[in-house]
């Protein structure tokens, strides 16, 4: 599986690097799989609020059922946090920390992965999230989808609070 893997992922990346990364959403629920094919891997695990990552991935899917998309966010996160023991080397932040201080946060990841830090190379984009909150907000213009979504933000509102974001009052 490892010699596999890496003959996979190395297409994409120059070898000649002194790391490598891989950046896949799903490794997610992959990382004690993945610690036991490539041992002295890290893991730097990025959460972002549910909203914004559950409005692109319905879209896509082309659903409605956000009831759906926050279970599976939440149970995603579960499922790392089960595994998150028994990993050797995690880092864990906020996307919405990154955003904010991207130097520091980077320097922080870095200073885990015991590398010298490198100052972004590029602007980080800021506003990424609100432009899904203003859709959240347009959706519940519509009577009955805003009472949907009332009631599956109150559903959820507990769970997703474990994790320091809010459905009820998403801000970034």
């Amino acid at each position: 599986s490892a010699r596999a893997i890496f003959e996979e992922w190395s297409r994409h990346w120059d070898l000649g690097r002194p790391v490598l990364l891989e950046k896949s959403p799903p490794n997610l629920l992959k990382t004690r799989f993945l610690q036991a094919l490539f041992p002295g891997s890290a893991f730097v695990v990025i959460v972002r609020h549910p909203i914004p990552v559950s409005i692109p991935t319905a879209h896509w899917r082309g659903t409605r059922r956000y009831d759906r998309m926050f279970e599976h966010w939440l149970r995603c996160h579960a499922l790392f946090e089960a595994d998150r023991e028994h990993l050797d080397r995690v880092h864990v932040l906020q996307y919405e920390q990154l955003v904010r201080d991207p130097t520091g946060v980077l320097r922080d990841i870095f200073e885990f992965l015991e590398l010298d830090p490198i100052p972004p190379s590029e602007p980080v984009e800021g506003g990424a999230n609100e432009k899904y909150f203003a859709q959240w907000k347009e959706l519940k213009r519509d009577l009955r989808m805003r009472a949907y979504l009332d009631l599956v933000s109150l559903r959820y509102e507990r769970r997703v609070r474990r994790y320091g974001y809010s459905l009820l009052f998403p801000i970034s």
